[in-house]
């Protein structure tokens, strides 16, 4: 009469069970190690680099409209020979206070840049941490850390910064035409042979 092999057989595979759950969990570290290694680059002094880089492209070109802006202001305030005059001080004051004005938006736009870099870098680790504890592959994790991390750091593409200067160019032009015609038009005055003044055109004489 044979005993007890049902105890041994089962005994045998719950260390099996454990053995195979043991080689998961480690295939999960190594998966976990190649991510963390791949997204290691993305410290503060990256996100700092990517907002200089920020700066760097569009202050350049801030400085460029800023300058032209300021020029064509002048020629024109210069041609209708109002430069120092209020309307003139305050058209230029205008350009100064976008030139403020833009230089702190393109502060703020880098840092929100940085900001949705930063969640993109997050968002694609906590997936890849996700497919890495379910697949239990490094193997298959490891081209796909390697790729989602060199897709954040590869150099950013930017646009061309836009006019920003072109609303305040012509509100100095439509407060130079108003001024003109607020001047009322002075009308010439000749006298007849009789000394009586009358004004240009076809007003009767009063005698």
């Amino acid at each position: 009469m044979c005993g007890g092999g049902g105890g041994s057989d089962a005994g045998d595979i719950q260390r099996r069970n454990e053995q195979l759950e043991e080689e998961r969990q480690a295939r999960i570290r190594a998966g976990s190690d190649l991510i963390t290694q791949q997204f290691s680059r993305f410290d503060d002094g990256f996100f700092g680099d990517f907002q200089n880089n920020f700066l760097s492209f569009f202050e350049p070109q801030l400085d460029k409209q800023s300058n032209a802006a300021r020029g064509q202001g002048i020629s024109a305030l210069v041609d209708r020979g109002i430069l120092n005059s209020t309307e003139g001080i305050r058209g230029l004051t205008d350009i100064q206070d976008r030139d403020a004005l833009e230089r702190t938006n393109l502060v703020n736009r880098g840092q929100d840049e940085v900001n949705k870099l930063r969640q993109g870098v997050e968002r694609e680790k906590t997936n890849l941490f996700a497919l890495n504890e379910t697949a239990a592959d490094p193997a298959r994790i490891a081209p796909l850390a390697q790729g989602g991390a060199a897709s954040f750091a590869a150099p950013a593409a930017f646009s061309p910064l836009e006019d920003v200067f072109g609303g305040v160019l012509n509100s100095v032009a439509a407060f130079q035409a108003a001024r003109n015609n607020a001047v009322a038009p002075v009308a010439r005055r000749s006298f007849n042979s009789s000394g009586v003044a009358s004004s240009g055109g076809s007003g009767r004489v009063v005698g």
